[in-house]
């Protein structure tokens, strides 16, 4: 019971910091989390364990933790695998794009779409890894995906989460991800490789003018 709801209470969180809903540098307390949770401590450090081998919160000894600044060094070398590993992927050429994987990444796009019109950024990022996620699966390498997003790709989701707050970033977002659709669906591997590479370099202009407009996010 304490493992699942340690668990449980890690993953909520972890969802939450990543989403910036815990914003870097605020502090947890146990006894809050306790108390509105309604659970036992012990759980809730199994979580802080979790998080703090992640590098997403520092802990703080007798009293919780903090969530973490975002160290752009490590945002920076996360970026460099997902990139180096999903063009890799692309290179390989073999997606295999059948009439169900379109289907599903055009109501994908649809509920991007969607969430953009009523400024869900949360929802807006979960659509846009499960677009990601669909082309690794595809491609035969969705444990390859589990490895690089669940584990080792926190800070490069931070502040990917955060560029979608930058004005008209998001709706950039979704047209690239239109774009690359449809050379899939053309079955274009040159220009899908092209348009990925673009898409997944963006962060790179972005972060002198996200550091700038968020100087407390970042370490």
């Amino acid at each position: 019971m304490k493992s699942t709801q340690g668990n449980e209470i890690y993953q909520k969180l972890k969802g939450d910091i990543i989403s910036l809903n815990l914003e870097p540098g605020i502090q947890l307390s146990i006894k809050d989390l306790v108390a509105n949770l309604g659970v036992s401590r012990s759980p809730i450090r199994d979580a802080f364990i979790k998080l703090s081998n992640e590098r997403l919160v520092k802990m703080i000894p007798q009293s919780g933790c903090r969530v973490t600044q975002i160290n752009c060094d490590m945002a920076e070398q996360e970026r460099f695998l997902r990139k180096s590993i999903e063009l890799e992927m692309l290179k390989r050429r073999n997606l295999k794009i059948t009439r169900d994987f379109i289907a599903k990444q055009k109501a994908n796009l649809m509920f991007q779409k969607n969430a953009l019109e009523v400024n869900d950024l949360n929802e807006l990022f979960l659509l846009d890894e499960e677009f990601h996620k669909r082309f690794f699966d595809a491609s035969g390498l969705l444990y390859t995906w589990e490895i690089i997003e669940n584990n080792t790709c926190s800070s490069y989701q931070r502040v990917r989460v955060l560029s979608m707050r930058v004005s008209g970033a998001a709706k950039n977002i979704l047209q690239q991800h239109e774009d690359l659709l449809a050379a899939a669906e053309a079955e274009d591997y040159e220009k899908m490789y092209e348009i990925d590479k673009n898409h997944l370099s963006k962060i790179d202009e972005e972060m002198p003018f996200l550091k700038q407009k968020f100087p407390n996010y970042f370490d």
